[in-house]
């Protein structure tokens, strides 16, 4: 599968000691697409020619709750360049970081995407569940049989990223085996114990 092939720009994947970034920038490159990883906006932006288009970009925020101003500055910073290649914003976050924000960067996010509808750029974020096999999280113990790997989430993104989710915007993808999370989670455990 080539989505990318012929997408003008580049993908651009932040995330700083993320296993799940490096394997979200190999499934990238195996569609087609030039990819730039960094730490940060800045490190990738030294990375990419001047003037270079954005069709991708992929912010990971799994290993602590988003810090939403932060991620805020951050979109500002980048948007400009998705706008004219009309691309895509995903982040990714884990489930115990959706249940900590408690809905409030869902509502960020769908709030940029109905604003970046008028511009053509799609925003979305894919929620990581627990991971087989994933370095961050091996000291968790998977809740069911059903388990998911690094290779599940960044199969989720670039699908989100490329021209066949083309109207999905302002949704959040949870790749977790149907693990419940955030107030969905809170009933299970409050009906578990009761």
């Amino acid at each position: 599968m080539q989505d990318f092939l012929f997408r003008l720009g580049t993908a651009v994947v932040i995330g700083a000691n993320d296993p799940v970034a490096e394997t979200i920038a190999t499934k990238f490159a195996d569609r087609g697409s030039r990819v730039v990883q960094g730490r940060s906006w800045g490190d990738a932006l030294a990375q990419l020619d001047p003037g270079s288009e954005v069709h991708t970009f992929v912010a990971l925020a799994r290993t602590r709750t988003p810090d939403i101003g932060a991620l805020l500055d951050l979109l500002t910073a980048v948007l400009p360049r998705l706008r004219h290649a009309q691309g895509s914003v995903l982040v990714v976050t884990s489930s115990q970081c959706a249940s900590e924000t408690k809905g409030d960067l869902d509502e960020v996010l769908r709030e940029i995407a109905a604003i970046e509808r008028a511009h053509g750029v799609r925003v979305n974020q894919v929620v990581a569940g627990h991971l087989a096999d994933d370095l961050l999280a091996l000291d968790m113990p998977p809740e069911s049989r059903l388990t998911g790997t690094l290779a599940d989430v960044a199969e989720a993104v670039c699908f989100l990223a490329s021209d066949r989710a083309g109207y999905i915007s302002g949704q959040c993808l949870a790749v977790n085996g149907g693990a419940p999370t955030g107030e969905r989670r809170a009933k299970v455990d409050a009906a578990r114990s009761g």
